[in-house]
């Protein structure tokens, strides 16, 4: 019961609080296992750290809704219509996080019979990839769902829902891009150095399941619209589908290609299911200005297919003078400041460079309090 107080104080947007806690609960947990383990080395000892962590920040969370926010929360209540309608909602929930777990374990688990297990270790590295990859996409949206479901209930117009759709999603993609493009140029040297060699395949895997993925990523707002409009099935529907459709191209590519054929079947499934299908929903049945979005995302990938190619054949012909984890990084910082200057300089419209200029500004201001 205590998602209800989390989802009071989120539909608050106390971000600075929950976000708070969630880094006491990742600092704490690992510490009381490992002081726990030492002198009772069993399972059962981590559970009870969770536990013991999970209540605590409950009762946190219950006091700051009942004395912060003042929410008192009846618990006997009733109401048909309503447990209905959270019926409904909480099944498409658990339908989309099932088949999402299925879609992303069914090709290790496909692998892992017509190939064995070497061929799934170099799957997971490539999905490790992929998670966090997918993570960095649902961090911005995920504090936009109270704001959302506002302008929902006090009936915003389509274009003030489209504004923001394009806005958050154009944010999504300068985020996104510059992962993708850098992992195309620098990945083989990241898995290298990070998993060892015979896990050069992992690096195709990644890149052929990542880059149809941000069709879907990028439109992660969409699924907040989704939510606070209560048409969250349709994101089961799709998915379920785009699951079917994986497990049918699965087979026969990975028994052909392996994990590549695998990845090959995922980006095809997601790419015509979170990408064109989602997309077609949200401009014919939404009437979202889906269109003006892909427009302008499309402009931006244009002006950022230079830095890819100048960027891979400088890199091709540093390693073939030298080669080494700390170049690396130093390449990735260097790509890094060169992907700002290029987006800030050539991407960004009006009102971005303005919000840009604004927080460098307050920085800069707030460096100048702290010296004086």
């Amino acid at each position: 019961m205590g998602m209800v107080y989390k989802a009071v104080i989120d539909s608050y947007q106390r971000y600075v609080f929950l976000r708070g806690l969630s880094a006491i609960q990742i600092i704490m947990q690992p510490v009381m296992v490992a002081l726990l383990l030492r002198k009772y080395p069993c399972a059962f000892s981590v559970a009870l750290v969770q536990t013991i962590i999970n209540s605590l920040l409950i009762c946190i969370q219950i006091y700051y809704a009942n004395n912060k926010l003042c929410i008192h929360i009846r618990f006997h209540y009733w109401t048909r219509q309503l447990m209905m309608e959270v019926g409904r909602f909480s099944l498409a929930m658990i339908v989309v996080a099932i088949v999402d777990q299925l879609f992303f374990q069914t090709n290790q688990i496909i692998l892992g019979i017509i190939d064995g297990t070497a061929a799934v270790a170099v799957y997971a590295v490539a999905a490790n990839v992929q998670k966090a990859y997918m993570m960095l996409s649902t961090s911005v949206t995920g504090v936009y769902l109270p704001h959302i479901t506002e302008m929902i209930a006090r009936k915003a117009t389509t274009d003030d829902i489209s504004q923001l759709f394009i806005k958050i999603g154009r944010i999504q993609f300068f985020i996104l891009a510059m992962i993708s493009i850098g992992f195309a140029i620098f990945g083989k040297e990241f898995i290298y150095f990070w998993a060892g060699d015979g896990f050069e395949d992992a690096y195709w895997i990644a890149l052929l399941t990542m880059i149809p993925f941000t069709t879907d990523l990028v439109q992660n707002i969409g699924f907040s619209i989704l939510q606070a409009m209560n048409r969250f099935y349709v994101r089961a529907i799709i998915l379920s589908a785009v699951g079917l459709l994986n497990l049918v191209l699965a087979v026969p590519l990975g028994m052909k290609y392996g994990g590549v054929g695998c990845a090959m079947a995922t980006g095809f499934a997601m790419f015509l299911g979170n990408g064109i299908g989602m997309s077609f929903y949200y401009g014919h049945v939404l009437k979202l200005h889906v269109l003006t979005f892909w427009y302008q995302i499309s402009e931006i990938i244009l002006k950022l297919a230079g830095l890819f190619v100048f960027w891979y054949a400088v890199n091709l012909q540093i390693n073939e003078l030298v080669f080494g984890g700390e170049i690396l990084l130093v390449k990735l910082l260097i790509y890094v400041l060169t992907y700002l200057f290029i987006i800030y300089r050539w991407c960004f419209n009006r009102e971005e460079k303005i919000v840009v200029n604004d927080t460098i500004n307050q920085l800069v201001k707030k460096l100048k309090t702290g010296r004086d």
